[in-house]
């Protein structure tokens, strides 16, 4: 009996891992940006920064709420980031997969111009 209850609760924990895809992407030209999304769940930008004593730590930057995911690309807007007049984010990080960039996705927030959109970086992009 203690044997299935263990194996049953192993499967659960196991398929809801499975489940939660994870797309990590790390600039590999020079910036310091990394982008970490949970598919369907929390996203997370950090930075890489030089201290005083000359060592390098990763900090988090932002929060993310994912916007958009395609299998090919995913994008998320900062949490309490700026919106447009019509309520929709203006601004957004995205990673294309096979492209191998974090680019960003930009709108007017008066909404008086077309949304744009361009490289960040090149990036190393791993999907676990």
């Amino acid at each position: 009996m203690k044997k299935g209850w263990l194996l049953t609760l192993s499967l659960l924990l196991c398929s809801g891992a499975a489940s939660a895809q994870q797309w990590e992407a790390k600039c590999t030209d020079g910036k310091n940006l990394h982008y970490l999304q949970t598919i369907n769940g929390p996203g997370y930008l950090y930075m890489t920064v030089t201290l005083p004593d000359n060592t390098q730590r990763v900090f988090p930057y932002a929060r993310l709420k994912q916007t958009m995911f395609n299998g090919e690309a995913v994008c998320g807007e900062i949490l309490n980031g700026l919106k447009t007049r019509s309520n929709r984010p203006a601004t957004q990080f995205c990673v294309n997969s096979k492209s191998r960039l974090i680019y960003l996705k930009h709108q007017d927030p008066m909404e008086s111009q077309p949304q744009s959109s361009g490289k960040f970086c090149t990036a190393t992009v791993l999907k676990r």
